[in-house]
């Protein structure tokens, strides 16, 4: 029996988002697959937080108790909030600042939809933290933590299970939105990384870091996804055969990328336009 390969990530690694349906892109999960002759459950979803990374994942490995399975998982944002345990009904909720929602409805008539449905719940969000926290170095640090938490429990529970887990980031896992520091608090807090999950997954053979992330590496190709005089940030056929050979090659070799993460910007720096 072939070995199966279980993927999670947010649209960046999904079999079934909308601009790769429509371009018939076979993404770097699938490509993965084809290249060491696996079985494939991609559990990757358009918009996921970490915490629904990580239960799509926990559930395709409890669903598949008598297969030797290969776990990879390309981690999303950090600012992506999930409440309920339950894929099939868990909605993440963005908090950003007034500013980025504001930008990000701007791009697209898609997005706009997206982001204004949940706009209600992302300002009550904001103000229900804004009575929580004492200072935006305090609201960045919890939200590193959380993150960081996920990503650690999974590694935890595929280690305890024997599994091979191999994992890197779609984004920079680091940045945080400045906007919403100002916005809420007054000030800027950067550099955050006194984190005690962080620190315990940067020992982590099969990690390839913070400091590496999937989208810089599509933008420094130039491998975006190009129709026309419309440019959509997901990469084409060509960036996920480059991402899958890049992941293929840590997994065999241990050869980790080049880090790419080189500064800490606003949020919408992996939302520029199309100019």
């Amino acid at each position: 029996m072939k070995k199966l390969l279980i993927v999670g990530g947010d649209s960046y690694s999904d079999s079934n988002f909308g601009i790769y349906k429509k371009f018939a892109i076979a993404p770097w999960p699938e490509c993965l697959a084809k290249l060491n002759n696996f079985d494939l459950l991609n559990t990757a979803r358009g918009g996921s937080s970490n915490r629904q990374i990580f239960n799509a994942v926990v559930d395709a490995i409890m669903e598949n108790p008598d297969r030797e399975i290969i776990v990879v998982v390309a981690w999303s944002e950090l600012y992506r909030l999930s409440f309920i345990d339950d894929n099939d009904i868990d909605t993440p909720i963005f908090l950003f600042s007034d500013k980025e929602h504001e930008y990000r409805c701007q791009l697209r008539e898609g997005l706009k939809r997206y982001f204004t449905r949940l706009n209600p719940a992302r300002e009550e969000i904001i103000k229900l933290i804004a009575r929580k926290c004492n200072s935006a170095s305090e609201l960045d640090s919890k939200l590193i933590r959380q993150s960081f938490r996920n990503i650690w429990l999974l590694k935890e529970f595929c280690n305890n299970r024997n599994i091979s887990f191999y994992h890197f980031h779609t984004y920079d896992p680091l940045t945080y939105d400045f906007s919403l520091s100002e916005q809420m608090y007054g000030n800027i807090e950067k550099e955050i990384r006194d984190n005690v999950y962080l620190k315990s997954l940067e020992d982590d053979e099969n990690y390839i870091g913070h400091d590496y992330c999937l989208y810089y590496d599509i933008e420094e190709n130039d491998f975006f996804i190009e129709n026309g005089d419309v440019v959509n940030l997901h990469a084409n056929q060509l960036g996920h055969k480059y991402i899958a050979n890049k992941i293929d090659n840590f997994m065999k070799h241990g050869q980790k990328p080049e880090p790419n993460v080189k500064e800490k910007g606003e949020l919408y720096r992996i939302m520029k336009s199309a100019n």
